[in-house]
């Protein structure tokens, strides 16, 4: 495996400054999409889309879908008909052949539409006529009293009037998607993990609005020269707030690498609300010497 010396940090540096040098390539970066329920578009928003001014190419599950419109920091591609909602591998190349790929998730539960106005009340039925009075029995003889006469037949109750029809429904409210989607930036390819209590960053997301986003991703270790077991760990925190600041909705997770165990899978769930949008989530690691990560995977979708 060929590795990059790693960088440690204590203390968070502005993204920028961590990017590392650049080289002729320009690769493409893609910090966050939204999808146009109506016209069935992506929009993706990032940078070296157009190093040379020629439009990009988008696959989609691997095959290419059609560019409307592209720029050096936006493309805007045209979806296949008739999806169904999931999670699709969506892939940009640019110009000078340099890709990146990510997961698009398409038809995200969204909110309820609103309930149809209710149907007009039906009118009153016709109230039916009384029936006949019964006769009077007879009288009795003087004397004994006589039997009492019979009772009258009573009249009929006339027939109510027909309900009225039932008022029409509302309209169905439209389907909800997901408000808005990003995925993760690598700092560098792979890189090896300086020891024990140093920290070095390996992928950042950028949230770009407030509400809540489900985080998911996951990040592989492998042994690059153990001479015994090492525990590793990985967190998520806020860029600018230290090393140490722990998010108490994303968790952090560790495993032991040794050189009989030479390759693991950290995994990154759990969720936050943004209140104070943009912010810029930053994924750490410490642990080795003797142990290299490499192509992290961070994605972010609002769901409200």
């Amino acid at each position: 495996m060929r590795s990059i010396a790693g960088l440690v940090l204590l203390f968070l540096a502005p993204l920028a400054a961590l990017a590392g040098p650049t080289t002729a390539a320009v690769v493409p970066i893609v910090n966050n999409g939204t999808i146009n329920y109506q016209t069935n578009q992506v929009t993706l928003t990032g940078s070296g889309f157009e190093p040379a001014r020629t439009k990009p190419t988008v696959t989609f599950n691997g095959s290419v879908i059609g560019v409307a419109s592209a720029s050096n920091t936006q493309v805007v591609a045209t979806l296949p008909k008739g999806l169904s909602p999931g999670t699709f591998n969506l892939v940009v190349t640019n110009s000078q052949g340099s890709s990146m790929a990510f997961d698009l998730t398409y038809g995200a539960a969204g909110p309820q539409g609103p309930m149809g106005p209710a149907g007009p009340k039906g009118a009153t039925g016709a109230q039916g006529p009384a029936g006949a009075q019964g006769p009077a029995g007879p009288k009795g003889a003087t004397g004994a009293a006589g039997p009492a006469g019979p009772q009258g037949t009573p009249g009929l109750i006339g027939n109510s009037g027909p309900a009225g029809p039932t008022g029409p429904a509302g309209p169905q409210g439209p389907a909800g998607g997901a408000l808005s989607w990003a995925s993760g930036t690598q700092f560098a390819g792979n890189v090896d993990l300086p020891g024990p209590g140093m920290v070095l960053p390996i992928v950042s997301i950028a949230l770009p609005n407030n509400g809540s986003y489900v985080i998911s991703g996951m990040q592989p270790l492998s042994e690059d020269g153990l001479t015994g077991p090492t525990e590793v760990g990985c967190w998520l925190t806020i860029a600018g707030t230290g090393v140490a600041q722990l998010l108490p909705n994303l968790p952090p997770s560790s495993t032991v690498l040794s050189p009989d165990i030479y390759d693991a899978t950290l995994p990154v769930t759990g969720y936050i609300t943004v209140t104070t949008a943009p912010i810029t989530l930053v994924e750490l690691c410490d642990g080795g010497p003797g142990v290299a990560a490499y192509e992290g995977v961070l994605t972010a979708v609002q769901v409200q």
